[in-house]
């Protein structure tokens, strides 16, 4: 029986989140992929998956044993890498990062990386809400911001400058602004992937300050948060990286 391709078929199914993704992604039917499953099940006298028609759950000896069988996995796997000679990565990474980052500024490093390690199957899911890493199996997360306490292992990779900006078209239209408290009198746009929502932080001789702030408009998204600030919708303050090109060409 070839345990090391039980143990990899049922991480597929983990990471993929279903029999029928799982086949499409090892290139086997559905129904193998449920018994090599079951024979899994067999061999560790446990039940690792919950199912029926209408749903599929991981149990927690299922989650215990997935962590078991990646680790595994991942060991057999640089074993491989060091017969061959070479310092290529091979094997599947899980990667989970920030939606406009990943456009703006991460893909190219990606696929650079990518580049030096040929054998290396990259999975990268982006969205700006909160993934659990543990919890929905990725093996790398990226995120902007002060991290919350936890037992991850965290390296900080890059410096992320937010920025206040309004359109040209926008400042003609008002007032001056001559001070920051200012804005709270006028229409802003809120990135609502910011914890602080409508309260935006800020630092005034070496004091940390708040501003809440009127959201004429809210969007989950940087980009299109700039996108409605170079339209003249109001002042936004958005990371650099997803406001740099139009500053470059005066759009903002």
């Amino acid at each position: 029986m070839d345990k090391l391709g039980l143990m990899q078929n049922f991480v597929a199914v983990v990471q993929e989140g279903s029999y029928t993704a799982a086949g499409r992604y090892l290139g086997k039917t559905k129904a193998i992929v449920s018994r090599q499953v079951n024979q899994l099940e067999s061999v560790l006298n446990s039940k690792l998956i919950n199912r029926s028609t209408r749903s599929f759950s991981i149990t927690d000896e299922g989650h215990a044993v997935y962590e078991q069988c990646l680790f595994i996995i991942n060991q057999v796997e640089r074993l491989e890498s060091l017969n061959k000679g070479d310092d290529c990565l091979t094997g599947r990474i899980r990667i989970c990062a920030p939606q406009t980052y990943t456009e703006q500024v991460l893909m190219r490093c990606f696929c650079q990386f990518k580049a030096l390690h040929p054998n290396l199957h990259m999975d990268i899911q982006v969205s700006d809400q909160f993934v659990d890493i543990v919890e929905q199996g990725f093996d790398l997360g990226i995120r902007i911001g002060q991290l919350a306490d936890s037992n991850l292992i965290a390296r900080q990779l890059a410096r992320v400058k937010p920025l206040l900006v309004a359109s040209p078209e926008f400042i003609a239209h008002h007032s001056p602004i001559l001070s920051i408290e200012q804005i709270a009198s006028l229409p802003c746009i809120s990135d609502s992937n910011r914890r602080t929502g409508t309260t935006w932080h800020y630092i005034d001789n070496g004091q940390q300050k708040s501003l809440k702030i009127k959201a004429s408009i809210r969007v989950n998204s940087a980009h299109a948060a700039a996108q409605a600030a170079m339209l003249g919708s109001g002042v936004a303050l958005l990371p650099d990286f997803a406001v740099q090109a139009a500053l470059n060409k005066g759009d903002l």
